[in-house]
């Protein structure tokens, strides 16, 4: 059995994950309306990884005979002034979701949940992989700035490795 409390979070970070699903939506398709359609699919898998973090959550506590029902999910953010843009906003939600998962992985310590973070783990390194690989394609967007040329050759770039960094369940 897993602590209520902790179960509780859980089902939030579901609404999260759900939430973080359409936020990279919402960037795919700014990405598709500039033609860069590397980036954009990259955020379509982007957004399909979320969604599969949300059902791993759900299965986890359906598993432990908690009640599973979902939320509301917040406002994404919609507009974009830059494809460096897009990356901040990715990044710096990279970093609130790794944040969110930490704080229920402290509270699974505090209440002597070790099944919980047994399974937070996985999440918490996942996290560590997603801001990692985020910050390096922000920092290559900062160097090229406004240089459409480097952005195409990045866009094309990140389209040829994307396939290497899958990560599957």
């Amino acid at each position: 059995m897993i602590s209520k409390s902790v179960a509780q979070e859980i089902l939030k970070q579901v609404d999260r994950e759900f939430m973080s699903e359409r936020q990279y939506i919402a960037m795919e398709y700014y990405f598709k309306t500039l033609d860069l359609n590397s980036y954009a699919n990259l955020f379509f898998e982007y957004a399909l990884e979320e969604r599969k973090h949300a059902y791993k959550m759900l299965e986890f506590l359906d598993e432990h005979n908690c009640p599973t029902k979902i939320g509301t999910v917040e406002p994404v953010q919609t507009e974009f002034k830059s494809p460096k843009h897009v990356f901040e906003v990715a990044y710096a939600h990279e970093i609130k979701v790794t944040n969110w998962i930490k704080d229920i992985y402290n509270l699974a310590i505090k209440e002597g949940d070790i099944s919980s973070q047994q399974f937070l783990n996985w999440f918490l390194e996942e996290q560590r992989e997603e801001e990692d690989k985020m910050l390096t394609r922000l920092n290559r967007l900062t160097l090229a700035a406004d240089n459409m040329s480097a952005i195409i050759f990045l866009d094309l770039h990140d389209g040829l490795t994307a396939g290497l960094e899958t990560n599957e369940l």
